[in-house]
Protein backbone atom coordinates (compact mmCIF):
# COMPACT_ATOMS: atom_id res chain seq x y z
CA UNK A 1 0.00 0.00 0.00
CA UNK A 2 2.98 2.60 0.89
CA UNK A 3 5.03 1.55 -2.30
CA UNK A 4 2.05 3.26 -4.36
CA UNK A 5 0.11 5.55 -1.78
CA UNK A 6 3.48 7.42 -1.15
CA UNK A 7 5.49 6.71 -4.48
CA UNK A 8 2.90 7.87 -7.15
CA UNK A 9 1.61 11.02 -7.53
CA UNK A 10 -0.04 13.53 -9.54
CA UNK A 11 1.28 17.49 -9.99
CA UNK A 12 0.21 20.00 -12.08
CA UNK A 13 3.28 20.59 -13.96
CA UNK A 14 4.54 17.03 -14.68
CA UNK A 15 0.85 15.16 -14.43
CA UNK A 16 1.45 11.66 -13.31
CA UNK A 17 4.82 10.76 -10.96
CA UNK A 18 6.16 8.10 -9.72
CA UNK A 19 8.98 8.10 -7.20
CA UNK A 20 10.79 4.93 -8.19
CA UNK A 21 12.76 4.69 -4.95
CA UNK A 22 10.00 4.83 -2.52
CA UNK A 23 7.85 2.21 -4.93
CA UNK A 24 11.16 -0.23 -4.48
CA UNK A 25 12.26 0.19 -1.12
CA UNK A 26 8.43 0.27 0.09
CA UNK A 27 7.37 -3.08 -1.84
CA UNK A 28 10.90 -5.02 -0.62
CA UNK A 29 9.20 -4.15 2.39
CA UNK A 30 5.64 -5.58 1.85
CA UNK A 31 7.40 -8.67 0.29
CA UNK A 32 9.42 -9.56 3.57
CA UNK A 33 6.20 -8.89 5.42
CA UNK A 34 3.68 -11.13 3.25
CA UNK A 35 6.50 -13.79 3.79
CA UNK A 36 6.08 -13.38 7.40
CA UNK A 37 2.43 -13.78 6.83
CA UNK A 38 3.43 -17.33 5.34
CA UNK A 39 5.92 -18.54 7.91
CA UNK A 40 4.69 -17.04 11.22
CA UNK A 41 7.64 -16.28 12.69
CA UNK A 42 6.19 -13.41 14.62
CA UNK A 43 5.53 -14.63 18.29
CA UNK A 44 3.25 -12.06 19.94
CA UNK A 45 2.02 -14.09 22.91
CA UNK A 46 2.35 -11.88 25.84
CA UNK A 47 5.90 -12.79 27.55
CA UNK A 48 7.34 -10.96 30.73
CA UNK A 49 8.44 -7.89 28.98
CA UNK A 50 11.38 -5.90 30.90
CA UNK A 51 10.66 -2.63 32.15
CA UNK A 52 13.62 -0.63 30.30
CA UNK A 53 12.11 -2.13 26.95
CA UNK A 54 9.10 0.34 27.42
CA UNK A 55 11.19 3.27 26.50
CA UNK A 56 9.97 3.11 22.90
CA UNK A 57 6.30 3.10 24.02
CA UNK A 58 6.27 7.25 24.02
CA UNK A 59 7.55 7.51 20.70
CA UNK A 60 4.98 4.97 19.60
CA UNK A 61 2.40 7.33 20.51
CA UNK A 62 3.77 10.36 19.65
CA UNK A 63 3.73 9.04 16.22
CA UNK A 64 0.48 7.71 16.04
CA UNK A 65 -0.71 10.44 17.14
CA UNK A 66 1.17 12.92 14.60
CA UNK A 67 -0.27 16.16 15.36
CA UNK A 68 -0.22 18.20 12.44
CA UNK A 69 0.49 21.32 14.14
CA UNK A 70 2.23 22.04 17.67
CA UNK A 71 -1.31 20.99 19.56
CA UNK A 72 -1.90 17.81 21.08
CA UNK A 73 -5.04 17.89 20.86
CA UNK A 74 -7.08 14.57 21.58
CA UNK A 75 -8.79 14.66 17.92
CA UNK A 76 -6.26 13.48 16.61
CA UNK A 77 -5.59 10.59 17.84
CA UNK A 78 -8.73 9.65 15.72
CA UNK A 79 -7.89 11.58 12.56
CA UNK A 80 -3.96 11.62 12.28
CA UNK A 81 -2.50 10.38 8.77
CA UNK A 82 -1.30 7.60 11.15
CA UNK A 83 -1.83 4.38 8.93
CA UNK A 84 -1.95 6.19 5.66
CA UNK A 85 2.06 7.18 6.26
CA UNK A 86 4.87 5.23 6.19
CA UNK A 87 6.69 7.70 8.58
CA UNK A 88 4.08 7.43 11.13
CA UNK A 89 2.90 3.64 10.84
CA UNK A 90 6.38 2.14 10.87
CA UNK A 91 7.50 3.56 14.46
CA UNK A 92 4.62 2.07 15.69
CA UNK A 93 4.74 -1.56 14.11
CA UNK A 94 8.67 -1.23 15.30
CA UNK A 95 8.20 -0.30 18.94
CA UNK A 96 5.48 -3.39 18.91
CA UNK A 97 8.57 -5.98 17.52
CA UNK A 98 11.14 -4.24 19.92
CA UNK A 99 9.12 -5.16 22.84
CA UNK A 100 8.38 -9.04 21.60
CA UNK A 101 12.19 -9.54 20.26
CA UNK A 102 13.96 -11.90 20.47
CA UNK A 103 10.59 -13.46 19.67
CA UNK A 104 10.52 -11.75 16.45
CA UNK A 105 11.17 -12.64 12.60
CA UNK A 106 14.66 -10.85 12.75
CA UNK A 107 14.56 -10.37 8.70
CA UNK A 108 11.39 -8.36 8.85
CA UNK A 109 12.87 -6.69 11.74
CA UNK A 110 16.01 -5.60 10.37
CA UNK A 111 14.98 -4.78 6.65
CA UNK A 112 11.82 -2.38 7.93
CA UNK A 113 14.26 -0.99 10.44
CA UNK A 114 16.98 -0.20 7.65
CA UNK A 115 14.30 1.39 5.70
CA UNK A 116 12.88 2.96 8.37
CA UNK A 117 16.28 4.82 9.12
CA UNK A 118 16.79 5.61 5.66
CA UNK A 119 13.41 7.61 5.24
CA UNK A 120 14.31 9.33 8.35
CA UNK A 121 17.58 10.21 7.73
CA UNK A 122 16.26 11.75 4.43
CA UNK A 123 13.70 13.29 6.38
CA UNK A 124 15.74 14.81 9.63
CA UNK A 125 17.61 16.77 6.09
CA UNK A 126 15.21 19.23 6.15
CA UNK A 127 16.10 20.57 9.38
CA UNK A 128 18.04 22.86 7.23
CA UNK A 129 14.82 24.61 5.59
CA UNK A 130 12.85 27.36 6.79
CA UNK A 131 9.34 26.57 8.19
CA UNK A 132 9.64 22.83 8.58
CA UNK A 133 10.76 22.46 11.95
CA UNK A 134 7.54 20.78 12.98
CA UNK A 135 7.92 18.19 9.55
CA UNK A 136 11.48 17.25 11.01
CA UNK A 137 10.22 16.89 14.90
CA UNK A 138 6.98 14.57 13.57
CA UNK A 139 9.67 12.50 11.81
CA UNK A 140 12.38 12.17 15.22
CA UNK A 141 10.13 8.52 16.59
CA UNK A 142 10.88 6.78 13.21
CA UNK A 143 14.70 7.71 13.22
CA UNK A 144 15.04 6.62 16.63
CA UNK A 145 13.06 3.68 16.53
CA UNK A 146 13.86 2.43 13.34
CA UNK A 147 18.21 3.35 14.61
CA UNK A 148 17.15 1.16 17.79
CA UNK A 149 15.51 -1.60 15.91
CA UNK A 150 18.22 -2.16 13.52
CA UNK A 151 20.58 -2.45 16.33
CA UNK A 152 18.74 -5.08 18.05
CA UNK A 153 18.26 -6.61 15.01
CA UNK A 154 22.23 -7.33 15.42
CA UNK A 155 22.26 -8.20 19.01
CA UNK A 156 23.11 -11.77 19.72
CA UNK A 157 20.02 -13.96 21.30
CA UNK A 158 21.28 -16.34 23.79
CA UNK A 159 18.96 -18.97 24.66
Amino acid sequence: FFAFAQGVFFTDKYGLAIMGNYVIIFSIIGIYWIWEIIIKQNDFTLPKIPFWKYWVVPFAIFSFWSPVELEFKPIYLLTSDYGTTFCFTVPVILAILSLYHPKVNIAVLRVTSFVGLFVGILNMVYIFLDGILWLVILHIPLFIISLYCLILSYQKITP
